[in-house]
């Protein structure tokens, strides 16, 4: 796997994504993203040949960067890794691992039922926040942190 090439492929499904929020067809309309329903499908958009290729790119990046292993010191890595899930769905134990180990991610149980514009709201606030932080150059693309 060529990292490099893997940081350039997931800032340009970043920018893509910011391009579309603040473009003319972007706004007045509801900004949730719904990336398909097949595994081809999102790994197409993720730019990924696959899930093991994924999910290797972003445990090598975090513990690029966080080189101790510590989430506490050090820089901190910027990216989209929350995972909201409606809470009257429930993962299956071997993503949450991996969500858990590889990803560092969040996962929330939310009401999208009756407060869906809370989250995207709380959403698009940290990519803006994250987007007009200082970024760390890492070969060819950048790895947003704060």
């Amino acid at each position: 796997m060529d990292l490099r090439e893997s940081i350039i492929n997931q800032n340009n499904v970043t920018l893509n994504i910011t391009k579309h929020l603040f473009s003319k067809e972007g706004k007045d309309k509801p900004s949730v993203f719904a990336v398909g329903t097949t595994l081809d499908q999102l790994l197409s958009f993720l730019r990924s040949n696959s899930i093991d290729h994924l999910n290797s790119f972003v445990s090598q990046l975090i513990s690029g960067v966080l080189y101790d292993g510590s989430l506490v010191e050090g820089p901190r890595l910027s990216f989209i890794n929350n995972v909201w899930v409606e809470r009257s769905i429930s993962l299956n134990s071997s993503f949450k691992h991996i969500l858990d180990n590889d990803y560092k991610a969040i996962v929330a149980s939310v009401d999208f039922q009756t407060k869906v514009n809370q989250f995207v709201f709380s959403f698009l606030t940290t990519c803006l926040y994250i987007n007009m932080s200082n970024s760390l150059k890492l070969g060819g693309g950048y790895i947003w942190y704060r």
